[in-house]
């Protein structure tokens, strides 16, 4: 039995690899091919549904060869939820043969696909990394810390310097930084 979780970024890859590692959590694997790689100039563009089908569609054709009991798929909320379920559910749409869709965060819909002869049935839940509907896993963390980010909080008021100066950076590209 498999449970995976689908990332949008190799940061976030890393992150909830290292989550899962440091609880021990058992049959959870991270999917070790992200939406979106940080080395991929396309993702400047951000998360797309051809990126987001692929990724079903590798599931997918990995349903005959694993045991897959729930996916998880984490992306960023970067205050677009309704957008964010639009994507996933129209990747569901197109990939796998199901009724029902994404209403909400952590709530799981059951999946079914069929492959060849066979239909493999699993669920599906997502999650929205976010603080009070804005940002994304670097601005969870900020909020989380316990000691000080020294470097962190630098980079963060230099990035305010260069917001205040030259007006040409956006919040998200900013968390970035």
């Amino acid at each position: 039995m498999n449970n995976i979780l689908i990332v949008e970024s190799k940061n976030d890859e890393l992150f909830l690899r290292t989550v899962v590692d440091h609880l021990n959590l058992k049959n959870i694997q991270v999917d070790n091919r992200p939406i979106c790689h940080i080395h991929d100039y396309q993702c400047l563009e951000g998360l797309n549904l051809n990126k987001l089908i692929l990724r079903f569609e590798a599931l997918k054709n990995a349903l005959p060869k694993r045991d897959i009991q729930s996916v998880g798929v984490i992306l960023d909320h970067d205050g677009k939820k309704n957008e964010r379920f639009k994507l996933i559910n129209d990747a569901i749409q197109i990939v796998f043969d199901s009724e029902q869709l994404i209403e909400d965060t952590s709530q799981f819909i059951n999946i079914s696909a069929r492959h060849g002869a066979n239909t493999y049935v699993f669920k599906l839940s997502c999650f929205l990394v976010n603080v009070q509907e804005k940002g994304e896993l670097e601005t969870l963390l900020k909020t989380i810390k316990t000691k000080p980010s020294v470097y962190a909080d630098c980079l963060y008021k230099w990035k305010e310097c260069v917001k205040n100066h030259f007006n040409s950076e956006t919040e998200i590209k900013n968390d970035k930084i």
